[in-house]
């Protein structure tokens, strides 16, 4: 099976270290310009490697110059959407590792959302990927127990263990043609946007355990 990988950030990194470890070699990297760790990763694994915005045609004319057929691309900690000529690219579709219980918290950074708005329970999305923000039919989900002393570090801890194994399932079950998938309820999702700084300001009005999970969940104590 073709595959290949776009991923950004250190959770990309990580998953993509244990992929290459494990034997599995992608066609194609298609990343951001910053994520320069995953970038050098796959060059000196001699892989052909795509930085920067894919949209507007940039990443499929990349594809088409690679004359291979692509069976599925899987999208880990990605920082872009792509367009429908990517999504449509690979036999098999793309796939998104997203580190929420979707339909709950699609978007950016959904770990640190989950402490703020203190739920106990956050967990790892796979789902294909569509024209929307995280919105694709479901094929596995594992939970993640969020516990009082949590920062939005140790989530990044647990999913730094967790998203390797998942999606090295996932191309097992791709691999076997096994692979089924349940689309999403509309009615219990939520969408919380790109956080920035302005984000981090504190209101000493606001009731104790809010204040709490404010901190913890974006800082160290």
């Amino acid at each position: 099976m073709n595959l290949g990988i776009i991923a950004s950030g250190d959770l990309g990194f990580s998953t993509c270290s244990t992929l290459l470890e494990k034997g599995v070699k992608p066609i194609f990297l298609f990343t951001d310009t910053h994520s320069v760790a995953i970038k050098n990763l796959f060059l000196q694994n001699n892989i052909p490697v795509f930085s920067g915005n894919p949209r507007n045609g940039k990443g499929l004319n990349f594809l088409n110059s690679l004359e291979h057929e692509i069976h599925l691309i899987l999208s880990i900690n990605y920082i872009f959407l792509l367009d429908s000529d990517l999504i449509s690219y690979p036999k098999f579709g793309c796939v998104n590792v997203h580190g929420s219980l979707l339909p709950k918290y699609r978007g950016r950074t959904p770990h640190v959302w989950a402490i703020i708005n203190n739920e106990k329970l956050t967990g790892i999305t796979v789902h294909f990927i569509d024209s929307g923000c995280d919105t694709g039919s479901i094929i596995l989900q594992e939970r993640v127990q969020i516990e009082n002393h949590f920062r939005g570090a140790d989530i990044l801890s647990v999913f730094r263990l967790r998203y390797p194994e998942l999606t090295l399932k996932i191309i097992e079950l791709f691999g076997k043609g096994i692979v089924s998938s349940t689309p999403q309820d509309e009615d219990k999702a939520t969408y919380f946007g790109k956080r920035s700084p302005d984000d981090g300001k504190i209101d000493w009005n606001w009731q104790r355990e809010r204040l709490y999970n404010w901190v913890r969940a974006q800082a160290n104590p």
